[in-house]
């Protein structure tokens, strides 16, 4: 599969195609700009190799510990993670979660240095996720950044497929035709054939002659008998 600064590249290549293609559909700069730095954030953030040590995990700095039960819970390359829609929705509600958790932290310890005691922490921590919540839905640009999150998810996906498939397509390419069964090869016909290939000096002359040449490196040094 292509490394993290190939995908970083192809993030970089593509920012600028995406703020075309918006631009000439929407004739809209805000919008424009939403998809684009969500497709920015959705290939060098919240990449779907957060599942595992990569470039995209290594940039949340001091953060990156938050994702350590992200990686834990899934493999590498698995739907949760790198599926169509399913695994950039995981990623932005693990995140939220995170997000919620810190906002209920902050509210208690702002309550307690209040002196207002513990009792409606909780609830007032509550009311502020829920407060967030609502403002996030209200927003009419939420569904641009969400749509540049999953295309900036989506091309890290496709270069991973399309590498694969190269990478595979090559293989067999190179692979070797298996041998038939019974097939004897060069060496076994002539070794059989003739004593006076037991001796290296020999075989090696009457290789030359013959076209044949050891399989391996390992094969020129073996001893047959």
């Amino acid at each position: 599969m292509p490394s993290g600064n190939t995908h970083d590249r192809i993030t970089a290549w593509g920012m600028p195609v995406v703020a075309a293609i918006t631009l000439g559909a929407f004739r809209d700069p805000a919008t424009t700009l939403a998809v684009t730095g969500g497709f920015a954030v959705g290939g060098f953030f919240l990449s779907p190799d957060l599942d595992i040590h990569s470039v995209p995990y290594k940039r949340w700095g001091p953060f990156r510990w938050i994702w350590l039960p992200y990686r834990n819970m899934f493999r590498h390359r698995s739907p949760w993670t790198h599926g169509v829609l399913i695994g950039s929705t995981v990623r932005v509600l693990y995140l939220m979660m995170w997000v919620g958790v810190a906002v209920g932290v902050a509210g208690a310890a702002a309550a307690l240095l209040a002196g207002g005691g513990g009792d409606g922490a909780g609830q007032e921590a509550i009311a502020a996720v829920t407060t967030l919540l609502r403002w996030l839905g209200t927003q009419p640009l939420l569904w641009a950044i969400a749509a540049g999150l999953e295309l900036g998810s989506l091309s890290h996906v496709t270069a991973d497929y399309l590498f694969s498939k190269v990478r595979r397509r090559k293989a067999k390419k190179t692979k070797k035709p298996a041998r038939r069964r019974g097939q004897r090869s060069q060496w076994s016909y002539y070794a059989n054939h003739s004593p006076k290939l037991r001796s290296k000096k020999t075989y090696r002359r009457r290789s030359k002659s013959h076209s044949l040449k050891p399989r391996s490196k390992m094969a020129r040094h073996r001893r047959y008998f």
